[in-house]
């Protein structure tokens, strides 16, 4: 995980991070939150992009997956923002997500 630090502030607003790097079919979890006061400035695309690149880049991972809750539409709009395209729902314990996947290599800077 990572922190996410706006250098405005200069103290960590949230985090992005992969997990499950150890999986054999090599398709880690994205996962990503910023706090309330510091949502809607881009700052959860932006580091997600910046993460998923690296991934790409160092890793060689070619897709990732975003599990997403389906009342949580600020992660909805950061997927696809991402460019993340929804392929399905699963079902962790008993709550069931949204699931989409990103190919990693396909994130640009903007």
């Amino acid at each position: 995980m990572l922190a996410i630090v706006p250098e405005t502030v200069g103290r960590p607003v949230g985090m992005v991070g992969l997990f499950g790097l150890n999986r054999s079919d090599r398709t880690p979890r994205f996962g990503y939150w910023v706090i309330r006061e510091f949502r809607g400035r881009g700052l959860a695309v932006t580091a997600a992009r910046a993460l998923g690149r690296w991934a790409a880049d160092k890793l060689g991972i070619e897709t990732l997956v975003l599990d997403v809750e389906p009342a949580n539409e600020a992660s909805h709009r950061v997927a696809a923002k991402l460019g993340a395209g929804r392929v399905g729902e699963v079902t962790q314990g008993t709550v069931r997500l949204a699931r989409y996947e990103l190919a990693a290599g396909r994130l640009t800077r903007t």
